[in-house]
């Protein structure tokens, strides 16, 4: 059989199998299938392929996308089989009824159907009469043959979906089959605020959330808070339950996902287990301005604060302001360091000479700290004299150059205005890896966590990609900042339902689509959903046609375009335009979430579908600001949220939106989207009302996990201390230590006299705030905590451990500020120094410990590798090296081999000369060497 033939035989019966399965259709099963029903694999080795998509695409006749891992296949349009496909969708799902499970109230029916992939039969008459599918039909097509293996494969599925639904536990069984969907008694009645009829119809039944019943008015007093066991709420099979996800988006990102509903948990048995202390309830003022959260509720105090950790540091006693060393090339290493000696009152450089055979080691000791020139050998003293002490300069220079960055204290607009300013010196970009040295030496600051996302939002800034996995960036051509034209497609803006009243309660039924933040939670009205379930049909029907799906010539931001994806036709609203990468950044109007996508896959808005205004409202979640960024809230917020019913009581006034931008979709400033409305969430559904905004801040402090290292891997710290028992404490350099540095920075911006603490607050605050001027005399802030319960009112001084550091000092009570109160996120954040110990290395301490802080000063970036534990400390490995283009040390061999050779067996074949060393002059100058 000629090539062409296999190929087109092969296409005959994919297409088949595609169009007898309901859509999306994953490539991994058409491949299956053919297997079932050809007897062989697909032949693409045999006809010179690599795979069996490259294969189907040099067919011309199927189009792929790519989502993760996974690949779905689409059949072009043919109208010889478009009737086959119209049937087939048309369809109802034939799965059992007690495995079927329906989506959330008020999901969209089409969303509750498409995501079940299901095999299903297509009548055999309507495949025999088509002749053009396979003119030529092998034995095993004749009509018992091919019923024969749907037969098999519906088997297949229900086995499977059976295992599923064992899971899901009992819950399964007790709920019908019919899909739920939204019914509102009178289209044009107003608003409900939280009080009108919200119906779900099921089987003809009204039921709410799951069988509940319907979200009732706000009672004014909040439920206690659900104690249940962390794990108990995230592996149990109700929490653990999920329809089946399908691509919203061609990229990694952001992605709209559905939980398992609030008000369904609520019949799980509560754990026995002891509730653990919690902060005070978050209740709204009378006034709906932004108000500071009250301070959370006392605890009982614990004299070991610091659940041992504290005992690895020691008291150090406040050094003096130290004078930076500055290196003049008028002075040679020698006298440059006795400059800066006694500019600090230290004692004299004291340099040791060691003899090797007919060479000579060097080493030169500063304030404490030792500093080699080893493995470098030397013929005389003098020479070695001045190469060690240029090396000590050279690491004291990095050591101070390298000091502690503050976090990021620019806010969104400034840090992409000082990066553009800065990219547009360097014509020729910047690479993406040595973005962050490059910005701290040039800013002294970190990078923010969301720069990238911040980058990608600005038409300031462009990022290209180079070779793999690298990424450049440049400034734009400040012409290019301009808008691509004045006239942007508007849509309505929705009329939100304010009360008359200027004191009315605002409280309204909502469907949370999205969060993206708890300042950026997505949600659409519950008697709007009707209307837009319809526009979804009306596109879905008219966009069925290819003659119907207009391109686009020319695409503009902020423009409005429709976009296919398995699940239906969206609308979207374009953020940014990339002609290069022939790409488009996308958020979904009516959902919140943002997607990638190629600018082939984007089609015209026709205007008819342009009335509904769009129909994702943005809330920002009250009292939960400083959470926004928490590296662990949006899994929170996902399990807790999406995809749930609620009842919104919106604090902000009509006026005071107005003020704000009096957009329901919020206001995007230098890109960046702020909500105009402030709200706090409720479950109505239960006798009392759940408070979700306080279940979401106590999910986030209990689901946050504190540092750790893992078995054997490699993990790259800083060395933030180093005690006198030679134990380092280290910290992890991941988001959690960014968040953390970010948010002393956030708390330090917002600090006043009032946040003083006073001797009342000490006895109940267990987290307190240290401002520390002992280095250089600059302002340092650290979390801390008191090592002793305070005694004595007259007491002025304390022992304040710090948790993100390791060090205990003594503080003064000005020096000290309230941290609970005014950053509950932070607060409630686990500390994360970790003490550790060298792996392999005799007893550290004396000349060694000196040896060592010397070789790691404090901020150290390295790399650790755990390798066993001993009495609870973890023994590891530690890497160094002295700038970023040098390799790695490991400071283990290091040590073993200082103290092989300080050892009475090699001081039999070391010639020790400490004392027979001549005094260095001041001058740094030499007599002549003989």
């Amino acid at each position: 059989m000629e090539k062409q033939e296999v190929l087109g035989h092969v296409a005959k019966v994919v297409r088949a199998l595609i169009t007898s399965t309901k859509p999306p259709v994953e490539l991994r099963s058409i491949v299956r299938d053919y297997m079932d029903v050809e007897g062989e694999p697909i032949p693409f080795h045999r006809l010179g392929y690599s795979n069996v998509q490259e294969l189907l695409r040099a067919t011309n006749q199927f189009k792929f996308l790519h989502y993760g891992n996974q690949v779905f296949i689409k059949a072009t349009y043919n109208a010889s089989t478009e009737h086959i496909v119209r049937m087939v969708r048309e369809q109802r799902t034939r799965t059992s009824k007690s495995l079927s499970t329906p989506p959330p109230i008020a999901q969209n029916p089409i969303y509750g159907q498409r995501y079940h992939k299901q095999e299903q039969n297509t009548q055999w008459n309507h495949q025999k009469q088509d002749h053009r599918y396979c003119p030529t039909q092998p034995a095993h097509w004749q009509p018992d043959y091919w019923q024969q293996q749907q037969q098999n494969r519906q088997k297949r599925v229900v086995k499977e979906t059976r295992d599923r639904a064992v899971k899901v536990t009992m819950r399964a069984a007790k709920l019908d089959q019919e899909t739920i969907s939204v019914t509102i008694e009178n289209k044009k009645a107003p608003a409900m605020n939280g009080h009108g009829p919200s119906h779900v119809t099921v089987n003809g039944q009204d039921k709410g959330n799951d069988g509940k019943p319907p979200l009732r008015a706000i009672l004014g007093n909040s439920a206690s808070q659900r104690q249940q066991d962390t794990s108990t709420v995230y592996h149990s099979p109700e929490s653990s339950f999920r329809r089946p996800r399908h691509p919203r988006v061609m990229f990694p990102g952001p992605q709209r996902t559905t939980g398992v509903s609030v008000n369904h948990r609520l019949k799980v048995t509560p754990q026995s287990d002891a509730p653990t202390p919690a902060g005070a309830p978050i209740t709204p003022p009378a006034s709906p301005e932004y108000a500071q959260t009250t301070s959370a509720a006392k605890t009982t105090y614990k004299e070991d604060i610091h659940g041992g950790q504290g005992q690895t540091g020691n008291v150090v006693t406040n050094p003096k302001v130290k004078v930076p060393l500055k290196y003049d090339p008028s002075f040679d290493p020698v006298s440059t360091l006795n400059i800066y000696c006694e500019a600090n009152d230290f004692e004299k450089p004291a340099y040791n000479v060691f003899n090797k055979l007919r060479h000579l080691h060097c080493s030169v000791q500063i304030a404490g700290d030792v500093y080699s020139s080893y493995p470098q050998e030397f013929t005389d003293k003098e020479t070695a004299y001045q190469c060690t002490a240029k090396i000590a300069i050279q690491r004291i220079l990095h050591a101070q150059s390298h000091q502690k960055r503050s976090a990021c204290t620019f806010s969104d607009e400034e840090f992409i205005d000082g990066l553009y300013e800065e990219l547009l010196k360097h014509p020729h970009g910047i690479l993406g890896h040595k973005l962050e040295d490059w910005y701290g030496s040039t800013f002294r600051q970190h990078l923010p966590s969301h720069w990238y996302d911040l980058i990608l939002n600005s038409n300031k800034i462009r990022v290209e990609h180079g070779i793999d996995p690298r990424i450049i960036l440049f400034a734009n051509d400040p012409g290019s900042l301009k808008p691509d034209r004045a006239s942007i497609t508007t849509l309505p803006q929705m009329v939100l339902p304010w009360q008359a009243s200027e004191g009315g309660s605002h409280d309204w039924n909502m469907f949370i689509s999205f969060c993206d933040s708890t300042k950026l939670v997505w949600a659409r009205m519950i008697h709007q959903i009707a209307n837009f379930e319809e526009l979804t049909k009306q596109i879905g029907r008219q966009m069925e046609s290819p003659h119907f799906r207009q391109k686009v010539s020319k695409f503009y931001a902020q423009e409005v375009y429709l976009v296919e994806m398995p699940d239906g036709w969206n609308r979207v609203r374009a953020i940014s335009v990339d002609e290069e990468t022939r790409s488009c950044r996308c958020h979904f109007i009516d959902f919140g979430d943002v997607g990638m996508f190629h600018l082939e896959d984007l089609f015209q808005c026709p205007p008819q579908f342009l009335v509904l205004p769009a129909q994702a409202v943005c809330l920002s979640m009250y009292a939960l600001d400083k959470f926004e960024d928490h590296p662990h809230a949006l899994k929170v917020l996902t399990k807790e949220l999406d995809g749930q019913t609620v009842v919104a009581h919106v604090l902000t006034t009509e006026k005071q939106f107005l003020e704000l931008g009096g957009s329901a979709q919020g206001v995007v400033e230098n890109g960046k989207r702020r909500a105009c409305l402030v709200a706090t969430l409720y479950d109505t559904s239960t006798a009392e009302d759940i408070h979700l905004n306080d279940l979401v801040a106590s999910r986030i402090t209990k689901c946050t996990p504190a540092p750790s290292l893992s078995d054997g891997k490699t993990t790259a710290i800083l060395v933030s201390h180093i005690n006198d028992d030679g134990d380092l404490m280290v910290l992890l350099r991941n988001d959690d230590l960014k968040f953390v540095e970010r948010s002393i920075a956030q708390t330090v911006a917002d600090l006043g006299e009032q946040d003083r603490v006073s001797y009342s607050d000490l006895l109940h605050d267990r987290h307190i705030f240290v401002c520390d001027e002992t280095v250089d005399g600059v302002k340092q802030w650290f979390r801390g905590r008191l090592v002793t319960r305070p005694l004595n009112p007259e007491e002025e001084t304390f022992d304040v451990y710090y948790v993100d550091d390791g060090r205990q000092r003594k503080t003064h009570i000005s020096n000290i500020y309230r941290l609970e109160a005014n950053n509950r996120a932070l607060a409630t954040f686990p500390p994360q120094a970790i003490p550790v110990r060298l792996h392999d290395v005799p007893e550290i301490g004396g000349h060694m410990l000196h040896r060592l802080r010397g070789l790691i000063p404090w901020r150290t970036e390295a790399l650790l590798k755990f390798v066993a534990k001993d009495s609870g400390k973890p023994l590891v490995n530690v890497f160094i090296r002295e700038d970023p283009e040098s390799m790695y040390m490991c400071v283990n061999i290091g040590l073993r081999l200082e103290f092989e050779m300080a050892s009475p067996k090699a001081i039999r074949f070391l010639s020790l000369e400490n004392n027979n060393c001549p005094p260095i002059p001041q001058s740094g100058l030499f007599p002549p060497h003989h």
